[in-house]
């Protein structure tokens, strides 16, 4: 617990030991939620930056095909790609029988 106290806190040794260990523990949560504040901060930074990027990127003239933003300036905290499921024939007469059914006395 002095390691916290002493480095992430900034107390001094004589601090550390006129506070009551609840005390030290609610400055420890005040300075992680700190923490979270400044890094969410910084997330949306490098978002904006990547936006305003992508942005020149796009309307500059280029031979070939474009990329999608999240491969042209991967952050580190991007969401893995999920697999994009195509619908098949089956799965669209199943959803026109589906809505037909649903407004079928609607006029």
């Amino acid at each position: 617990m002095q390691k916290q106290a002493y480095g992430f806190l900034g107390l001094k040794p004589f601090e550390f030991y006129e506070l009551e260990p609840k005390d030290i523990f609610t400055m420890y949560e005040g300075f992680e939620l700190r923490r979270k504040y400044e890094e969410s901060q910084h997330i949306q930074t490098l978002s904006l930056l990547r936006l305003c990027a992508y942005t020149t990127y796009c309307v500059t003239p280029k031979k070939g095909k474009s990329v999608a933003i999240d491969v042209f300036y991967p952050l580190p905290f991007d969401k893995e790609k999920k697999e994009i499921k195509l619908m098949t024939k089956e799965d669209l007469l199943t959803l026109d029988k589906k809505y037909k059914r649903i407004f079928e006395g609607v006029k």
